[in-house]
């Protein structure tokens, strides 16, 4: 019954650490799909600029031209009363609109995943249009926001590896003691001239199997938990939403963690059933 006990501990343990090390993972990217919506809060909108055209319609035909572009999620004609409000924002005065003269600008907001050259791409689009136009980036903003977002993602990640390593280390300790409570096989084993590779086999596939069962275990309620958490801080996203917004590399840290928690256990038994053994051997 100890000997039961014991392993049922050790399984918990193992699906204890993956549940820590795809928690990890889970945070990890989270923080990063943060950074890169932190940074494109900065880097992502832009200001039109249509230089004079005798045509009335001159903005609405830029508007839609603009909406069109694959790279922009959404634009708008920035009117007199707009401009006021972001001029009062900036420069902490107010603006009479009356006092503003005949503006030609869109704001643009670029899709979340647009490439670093979508205010090139949108000038080309425009002038293709025949209008011809400007867009006009917060770069010195865009720069800063970048940096940091890049240290954000690469703090974030760097934490959830050395973690992860840590889990891993567990794990393999955890399957080490597993072994040793398997020493009776170990050393039946020994007695009737099975060779150390038939012990390591024997007991690392029992504690490979293990670790991905408590890996999975683990995993899945890392998922779950990440899961419950995305869906109680987004109250306007369903679940099937949610799930559809996932990515591969989303996903990837539960995906990942049984895979892992089954081979460090493996390497972790296998070490311990190998000197378990060539000390029977000594011993028979």
């Amino acid at each position: 019954m100890k000997s039961v006990s014991g392993v049922r501990m050790v399984f918990w343990t193992i699906a204890a650490a993956c549940f820590a090390a795809a928690a990890a993972g889970i945070f990890a990217r989270v923080v990063s799909n943060m950074a890169d919506r932190w940074a494109h809060e900065s880097t992502g909108i832009a200001v039109v600029r249509i230089f004079a055209s005798d045509a009335p319609d001159t903005l609405a035909v830029a508007e839609r031209v603009i909406e069109a572009a694959p790279e922009v999620a959404d634009a708008e004609i920035i009117t007199a009363n707009r401009a006021a409000a972001m001029l009062a924002e900036w420069g902490g005065t107010d603006v009479r609109p009356s006092d503003l003269p005949p503006l030609r600008l869109l704001e643009v907001d670029f899709a979340l995943r647009a490439p670093p050259d979508a205010p090139r791409r949108l000038e080309r689009r425009l002038a293709a249009a025949g209008l011809a136009a400007q867009v006009v980036t917060p770069r010195g903003v865009a720069s800063e926001a970048t940096r940091s977002a890049q240290v954000l993602r690469l703090s974030a990640a760097a934490g959830a590896v050395f973690l992860c390593l840590i889990m891993a280390l567990i794990v393999a300790f955890s399957a080490r003691s597993y072994a040793q409570r398997r020493g009776d096989l170990i050393a039946a084993m020994a007695d009737v001239g099975a060779g150390r590779g038939k012990a390591e086999s024997a007991v690392g596939d029992e504690a490979a199997a293990a670790g991905l069962y408590a890996g999975i275990i683990g995993a899945a309620v890392a998922a779950l938990g990440g899961f419950g958490l995305v869906y109680w801080f987004s109250p306007t996203s369903g679940p099937m939403e949610i799930l559809r917004s996932l990515t591969l590399f989303d996903v990837a840290p539960v995906l990942a963690t049984p895979a892992v928690a089954a081979l460090a256990a493996m390497l972790g038994a296998r070490g311990a059933a190998g000197a378990l053994h060539a000390r029977a051997a000594r011993l028979a």
